[in-house]
């Protein structure tokens, strides 16, 4: 499924485009099967919050030192895919994890990521 494209952006492999986004510090990749037997591949990333050019803007008493970016896609019985879920989890100053929600759509996050641009979404963590 890495070397496959998602039908908003043909130009480029889902893996060239996670691989390569130049916001993640860390990259990896997983996959399994649930309890009622579907196969999903986990794609997570370290935001690079050092980054100066990076425009993630946080909404929160607390920055976190580190975002954790989890893309979800899920594998359907035809070998096709999707992207099943997004989110964000943010590692405070403290080591404690919060869950961001990330305002905006999924589709944005993804777009920022193909388009190798820093995502721009607001995120809260709570």
């Amino acid at each position: 499924m890495k070397n496959g494209y998602l039908e908003f952006d043909k130009s480029i492999t889902v893996g060239q485009a996670f691989d390569g986004y130049k916001y993640f510090k860390s990259k990896k990749w997983i996959s399994y099967k649930t309890d009622q037997g579907r196969r999903v591949v986990e794609f997570s990333g370290a935001v690079d919050m050092g980054n100066p050019d990076n425009q993630l803007t946080i909404l929160s008493t607390e920055k976190p030192s580190t975002i954790e970016t989890k893309v979800q896609f899920l594998i359907n019985g035809d070998n096709t895919y999707s992207v099943a879920d997004v989110n964000m989890a943010g590692t405070m100053q403290d080591g404690s994890v919060k869950d961001g929600n990330v305002l905006g759509s999924r589709a944005n996050v993804m777009e920022a990521i193909f388009a190798n641009r820093s995502f721009t979404n607001l995120a809260i963590f709570r």
